[in-house]
Order: C-alpha cells, then structure tokens, then sequence
C-alpha cells in the first residue's frame, strides 16, 4: 500500500522522526490562516501518488499568507501527471545547511533490507546513480538481528557525517529502520532529510 507524503509524516513524527509543522488541508482560505498564524514562509505541496512532482509543478513556495492561499488555489485546480489534486500540504519552509537521502528497501531475491544513503538529498536517487555512484552507500542488513544506533554511525560516517549531524542523522536512520520493520514494508525512504544551520534534522 502506498501513502500520501502527510500520511508518511504522520507516522514520523508519531515514531519520533522530526517534521516541519505543517497542516493538509484542501481549502486555500485554511492555507492562508496557517501561513499567517505559522509567520514564516511555507511550502505548498500536492498530495498525490506519484514520482517527480516537483518538477512537475507540484511543489510551491510561499511567502505571504496571500501567495500561500494562490498557490493552493492553483495546485487544487489543476492535474498533474494525469493525477487530480484533492489536498495539499502547507508546510514550514526551513533553512537548509545539507539535504540527504536515506532509505531501506527489500531485496526480494534474498529477502534481506538494504540500506541505502547519499550525500546528495532531494534529488531522483536514480540521477545520482547515474551521476555520482560514489555518493551513495550501500548496506545489506540481516533481517534476524536488531539494527543498532552504532551500525547506523559507522554507515553513515561513509557518506561524510560527523559530529551532531551524524549522531541525529543515525538516530533517524534507526528510527526509519524500525518502521519498515513495523510496517513490514518493502521500502522506507525520506528525500530529504534535512540539516539546518543550527544542526537540526527534518524529513522534509
């Protein structure tokens, strides 16, 4: 079963994984009073299930309550990718220091997770594949034992992680690690996860 981006955060921040604040919601004048009362620039961004929506026009920035309420009003009225839009998210805009990419998928030809992670987030994983195979690491993990918070450490120390953003990026590691297991998934993955200036992480 696939689940909305919202849905997703949902269950992050339930498990543990920072969000930014946020609202779904499929009314602009809602998106306009979020925005106002949030006192920060946002995010709208449809609800749909389907790959590539940012570059096909699916995510908007807003500054003002008022560009908040447009840019829904536009995202709610049109298509993308054949796909009707029926909700969207409006969420905070945070300041990015590093944006990374992290995820666990099943391997079913020998039925093992496979942990996956770059230094090059918030871009398709398949172009940075295509681009720089040397960004991205890989990890079969055995799925009869725990994955502890010192195996996601030493992992992620390849991508170049040190100090407190490796400590916060491992705890999410093991936090996404725990619901794939939870939710006998057969892929977790957050694109971006975000680290601020202050040193904060977010699945963004």
């Amino acid at each position: 079963m696939r689940l909305y981006e919202y849905e997703v955060k949902q269950i992050f921040a339930e498990k543990g994984i920072p969000v930014p604040r946020g609202i779904i919601t499929s009314s602009p004048t809602e998106a306009a009073v979020f925005t106002k009362e949030l006192n920060k620039p946002v995010l709208v961004k449809a609800q749909i299930l389907v790959g590539g929506r940012g570059k096909a026009g699916g995510i908007l920035a807003a500054r003002t309550p008022e560009e908040a309420e447009e840019a829904s009003k536009k995202l709610l009225s049109t298509k993308i990718k054949g796909l009707v839009v029926k909700k969207v998210l409006i969420e905070e805009m945070l300041p990015v220091m590093k944006e990374i990419y992290l995820s666990i998928a099943l391997d079913t030809s020998k039925g093992k997770p496979v942990l996956l992670a770059s230094s090059e987030g918030g871009i398709d994983i398949e172009k940075v594949a295509a681009k720089y195979p040397e960004k991205i690491v890989r990890r079969e993990v055995d799925p009869l034992s725990s994955f502890e918070l010192y195996e996601a450490r030493k992992f992620l120390k390849k991508i170049g992680l040190t100090g407190t953003p490796l400590i916060k990026v491992a705890e999410t590691l093991q936090r996404l690690y725990n619901i794939f297991e939870e939710l006998d998934a057969t892929i977790a993955e957050i694109n971006p996860l975000i680290i601020t200036p202050s040193g904060d992480v977010f699945a963004a």
